[in-house]
């Protein structure tokens, strides 16, 4: 879907002459440069480059990388179930596409209630504010592909309500 874009070389992976790469997500793709470099009088220069992505799909865990992450990957699982909170009813996306949603309005009325608090006290202060969010996780990569929080809300549970570490935009429109 790039091809049309203006300086892409999509065989050789660059954008402008520059070495270019999106990786993928969740580590389904490797993003490799290469560049030839040139040494001349201790001055290095890039002569040549380019950039693909690599499938990570049909590569296994090799196992000495395995072994020395397990303890930071085990403290990481540990960390994310840690509990910030707990919800009477149960957060699901499983209709969000179709229906008002809990878990869309819990992102909604954050991000509400972060904006009242940033303009508190300022010119903004009593302007309307509207939020507008979107189901993540609503089906998209298959059946398993919601969000499902039952009552207690863990630091992974943040996560998969809102998947993006997105910064939060606040436009003044009239």
């Amino acid at each position: 879907r790039y091809a049309t874009t203006p300086g892409a070389d999509l065989v050789k992976g660059t954008l402008n002459g520059v070495p270019t790469v999106m990786p993928g997500a969740w580590g389904d793709h490797l993003g490799v440069i290469t560049l030839n470099l040139q040494n001349d009088n201790g001055t290095w220069t890039v002569v040549d480059g380019g950039a693909k992505a690599m499938p990570t799909v049909s590569y296994d865990a090799d196992p000495a990388m395995v072994a020395l992450v397990k303890d930071r990957h085990e403290q990481t699982i540990e960390y994310v179930n840690n509990p910030v909170g707990k919800t009477a009813t149960p957060l699901n996306t499983y209709f969000s596409r179709v229906a008002p949603n809990k878990v869309v309005q819990l992102i909604n009325d954050a991000q509400l209630e972060f904006g009242k608090k940033h303009f508190a006290g300022t010119e903004y202060e009593n302007l309307p504010l509207l939020s507008a969010a979107a189901p993540f996780k609503a089906g998209r990569h298959g059946a398993s592909y919601f969000t499902n929080v039952k009552s207690g809300i863990a630091i992974k549970d943040i996560a998969d309500i809102y998947i993006y570490n997105n910064t939060l935009q606040i436009v003044k429109v009239d």
